[in-house]
């Protein structure tokens, strides 16, 4: 979580849904559906039309035998449409055989000036990415819409630059049981600086079953949007897709969505607020949840999942490493954790690896304790709380703030790999929970509030753990070092206070 002076952990907005024009058409609902563009020339497409020749040829011979033959030549203009020669042409080529049910596009380049709508039930087919859709309308905010049940497969999908922000994605998917497969989803030129474009924009709040898969989104601000208002029962899904070099967040949780086997980098450099340190994954205030489950998420600018006032998020079987990203020294504001939770309750994290190594940019001190997390007040010495001080990088940290009682309860914290190692200039610490942690807003630890770690083995870390709040560590386990054993962590035996905890329990 950011706030706009400090580019770490800072409040930074989530993209609003608000109501935009279409160039031209309907205006863009605030339920997030798309009034059709108006297209002068679409109902006469100047198309060919279907041919159908049938010659009869009548033998007058006596022996009665009559040969017949019939030739149907029959051509679909839609099979394989070629660019033409202006913008407004290629859009209502492709509008009127989208209205057929299939606009099928050949190699080569359409311009179009207006928002291609692929209606329900309809395919956008752009041959294997032999076909490029790009973009001539610098006021409109989508380059395609996905309506119920359509799909669009094949395609390369050029912002060209040529997009607005105001709500904007190349690709709104706006129904139920959309599909959008093997595209190539960005700006060809680079992300434009000004311009909060995303790739894909999942913006009914309604909308269910739509899935983007083995696609590349890349050259934006953000990469792929869960609207706010989607809910767990509203399941729509990006799977087996990369997603790098974005100026800002690789996914946002504004709500409910699922991200399954993709592989995010790169991402975060600038998100034009401080400058502000983007994540691969950024969940604010989503209480209705996410399934984060079998990723590869590495080299983000800041913290590579950054969740703030969370519930119901579910982080399973990824790989979560490499925060602090800097390309190579031109973002030298970057610095973060691999997998940060802060005020966040009822989430389960397991079977993850989750690594911060020998960045020395990534230390706590980097920015400072800017949410008064890592000491029990101002009274005592910075970073006092962590093992490492303020040398102290952090694979994995569940946080409260001092401000917010009661807010990081009931997490399940199993089997993961937390690790974090320096050579030299700083001090790895596998896992950390901040003082408050599992008590509820009175101070008080109980079953329901403690937060939950088992098996977690953070082997490699110059310090395992480091243990404030109340929670819960294998307590009923005897834990002598052997890993794994029972519902041991790893380091449970290193830690020898009351439960196993550093006694630092609150603020």
């Amino acid at each position: 979580m950011r706030d706009s002076t400090v580019p770490n952990m800072v409040s930074r907005s989530l993209p609003l849904l608000v109501v935009a024009a279409c160039g031209g058409g309907d205006l863009l609902s605030a339920e997030g559906g798309a009034g059709r563009p108006s297209d002068s020339g679409q109902a006469d497409s100047g198309l060919p039309r279907h041919d159908t020749d049938a010659d009869a040829d009548a033998d007058s011979d006596t022996d009665a035998d009559t040969d017949t033959d019939t030739d149907t030549g029959t051509v679909d203009p839609c099979a394989a449409l070629a660019p033409l020669a202006t913008a407004a042409d290629n859009h209502a080529a492709i509008t009127a055989c989208l209205a057929l049910g299939r606009a099928t596009l050949g190699a080569g380049t359409f311009d179009v000036n207006n928002t291609v709508v692929v209606p329900p039930g309809a395919t956008l087919d752009g041959s294997g990415r032999a076909a490029t859709l790009r973009a001539q309308m610098p006021s409109v905010n989508s380059l395609v819409t996905v309506q119920d049940g359509a799909t669009v497969t094949g395609m390369v999908l050029d912002a060209n630059q040529a997009l607005s922000d105001s709500n904007g994605a190349v690709v709104h998917v706006t129904g139920s049981g959309a599909t959008v497969s093997d595209c190539w989803v960005g700006n060809a030129n680079g992300h434009a600086t000004g311009v909060a474009l995303a790739g894909v924009y999942f913006i009914s709040d309604t909308g269910s079953g739509s899935v983007v898969k083995d696609s590349e989104i890349t050259g934006l601000f953000y990469g792929v949007i869960f609207r706010d208002g989607l809910d767990a029962s509203e399941v729509n899904t990006v799977q087996s897709s990369t997603i790098h070099d974005l100026a800002c967040d690789g996914v946002t949780f504004a709500g409910y969505g699922e991200m399954v086997g993709n592989t995010v980098y790169r991402v975060g450099s600038d998100c034009e607020n401080g400058p502000i340190p983007g994540a691969t994954v950024y969940g604010l205030y989503n209480t209705v949840g996410a399934r984060i489950d079998s990723n590869t998420l590495y080299d983000t600018c800041g913290n590579v999942v950054d969740l703030d006032t969370v519930s119901n998020f579910e982080i399973t079987g990824n790989e979560i490493r490499d925060p602090g990203y800097t390309w190579d020294g031109a973002a030298p504001w970057c610095s973060g954790q691999a997998l940060m939770m802060i005020d966040s309750s009822s989430n389960i994290v397991t079977g993850n690896v989750i690594v911060s190594n020998d960045r020395v940019n990534n230390r706590v001190d980097y920015y400072g304790d800017i949410h008064g997390v890592y000491r029990k007040s101002s009274s005592y010495a910075a970073y006092s709380d962590l093992g490492g001080g303020a040398d102290s990088v952090i694979a994995f940290a569940l946080l409260q703030r001092p401000s917010e009682p009661g807010t990081a309860t009931g997490n399940i914290i199993d089997a993961n790999e937390p690790r974090a190692a320096c050579g030299s200039g700083c001090t790895g610490v596998g896992y950390y929970s901040s003082r408050g942690t599992g008590l509820d807003s009175a101070g008080v630890a109980s079953e329901s509030t403690m937060n939950y770690y088992s098996r977690n083995n953070p082997y490699g870390s110059n310090i395992g753990s480091s243990r404030c709040g109340f929670n819960w560590y294998a307590w009923d386990d005897t834990c002598d070092g052997t890993f794994p054993s029972g519902q041991c962590n790893g380091d449970d035996h290193q830690h020898t206070g009351f439960l196993r905890q550093d006694g630092c329990e609150d603020y």
